[in-house]
C-alpha cells in the first residue's frame, strides 16, 4: 500500500521533471473528463480508499489536472492505472517530485 497525493497531467513521455514555468496541456473537455473519471470509479468497489478532484472551472475552462489522494492498494492504483490510460496522461508525485506510473 502506497499512501500519497499525487496528480494525474498530460505531459509528454520523456519528462522527468516539471520545470519552473512549465504548464500541463488540459486533459480534454470538463464534461469528458467527469464522465471518463465516474466511469472509470463505477466499474470499482465502493471500498476505494482514493479521492479525486478534478480542476476547478475557476481555474480552466478545460482542466489539465486531477488530484488523486488517498491509500492506494491494488484496486486504487488500477483505477489511477485506467485513468492514466484513459486520458493519455501521466501520474506526477508531488512528494518525490517525479512521475510514477511506472509503479501503478
Amino acid at each position: 500500500l502506497m499512501g500519497s497525493i499525487a496528480i494525474i497531467v498530460r505531459a509528454e513521455a520523456g519528462l522527468e521533471e516539471l520545470g519552473e514555468n512549465w504548464v500541463p496541456l488540459p486533459l480534454g473537455e470538463r464534461h469528458s473528463i467527469e464522465s471518463i473519471v465516474k466511469d472509470v470509479i463505477s466499474t470499482e468497489s465502493d471500498q476505494l480508499l482514493l479521492s479525486l478532484e478534478i480542476e476547478g472551472p475557476d481555474e480552466s475552462d478545460l482542466p489539465r489536472s486531477i488530484t488523486a489522494s488517498g491509500v492506494w492498494g491494488a484496486e486504487e492504483r488500477r483505477v489511477l492505472r485506467s485513468l492514466c490510460q484513459r486520458l493519455s496522461a501521466r501520474l506526477y508525485d508531488a512528494e518525490s517530485g517525479g512521475f510514477i506510473e511506472h509503479e501503478l
